[in-house]
């Protein structure tokens, strides 16, 4: 692994966009404030300058582009870990994003390069770290810092991730060795639970039931059994509540129920958040 380390910088994964070619697989790049980060969908990511884990990772060998959809989980499962050795318990949300406290306190971004075949890899990282707070548009994050009560040395926490990742890698490349899914499968966020979701457009009550070996996610969408792809389901806080999830257990006690119930999800289809959860008292209350 090589470092490149910079104070400021717009983004560590448009600085490997832009260098890839000139640079060596594994080399990693840090920053103390990204000026321009961002998660999936575009949407903004920025950590307080100083206070968390920013990072984009190049990987440049075909095992990587045949494999992405299980390296975003073998990164998440790698972060997990790391957690663990500060005595820390998290969920995965599949894809790309890490729980603690039902509050995120980790994305990952993916990002390919191409021309005429895939050319580079990129797996951006950003873990908050030793925030005290976070803005009132944030109510959803979460440091660990504020899980932990202590400062958290940034230096010590990347050399964790890091060397677990790799080993983690190597492992499934070398090995065939894909241990890192049943972390993720038992650390699934919303496993087994009903949830709201947007699938390919459209919002859905459905449930979650595990993780695949192809990387894939397995739910469950009125009574039938669908594998979804990265990008084709998304728990937005305003379908999906971390803080306090929906209890299933007796919810749907007929077919009338559950239909009843999408009718209900469908009608609030251009609702506003203050009306879907209203839509999340009545299924609490059912």
């Amino acid at each position: 692994m090589i470092y490149l380390r910079f104070d400021e910088i717009d983004s560590t994964n448009t600085y490997l966009k832009n260098n890839y070619q000139s640079l060596n697989d594994w080399t990693i790049v840090q920053a103390n404030f990204q000026s321009a980060g961002r998660g999936r969908l575009e949407r903004k990511f920025l950590i307080e300058k100083g206070k968390g884990l920013i990072e984009s990772i190049l990987l440049k060998d075909e095992f990587a582009f045949e494999n992405t959809e299980l390296i975003s989980i073998l990164v998440g499962v790698a972060l997990s870990k790391t957690l663990e050795e500060y005595n820390v318990n998290s969920l995965i949300k599949w894809p790309n994003d890490i729980l603690v406290n039902g509050k995120k306190i980790s994305g990952i971004l993916l990002e390919g390069v191409s021309t005429s075949k895939m050319e580079a890899l990129i797996v951006g990282i950003g873990m908050n770290l030793n925030q005290d707070r976070f803005s009132e548009e944030l109510t959803n994050a979460i440091s660990l810092k504020m899980v932990l009560n202590e400062d958290i040395s940034i230096e010590e926490f990347s050399y964790k991730f890091n060397d677990k990742l790799f080993n983690l890698y190597e492992s499934f490349k070398n090995e065939n060795d894909i241990e890192f899914l049943n972390h993720a499968s038992k650390n699934l966020a919303y496993k087994n639970e009903i949830v709201f979701a947007l699938v390919n457009g459209t919002k859905k009550l459905v449930r979650i039931l595990k993780i695949l070996e192809n990387g894939h996610l397995l739910i469950e969408d009125n009574g039938e059994t669908r594998e979804l792809r990265s990008g084709e389901i998304s728990f937005h806080s305003d379908y999906a509540r971390n803080e306090k999830r929906l209890k299933h257990k007796n919810i749907f006690k007929t077919g009338e129920d559950i239909d009843m119930l999408h009718e209900n999800f469908r009608e609030n289809k251009n609702s506003s958040k203050e009306e879907i959860n209203i839509c999340d008292k009545n299924i609490d209350g059912a």
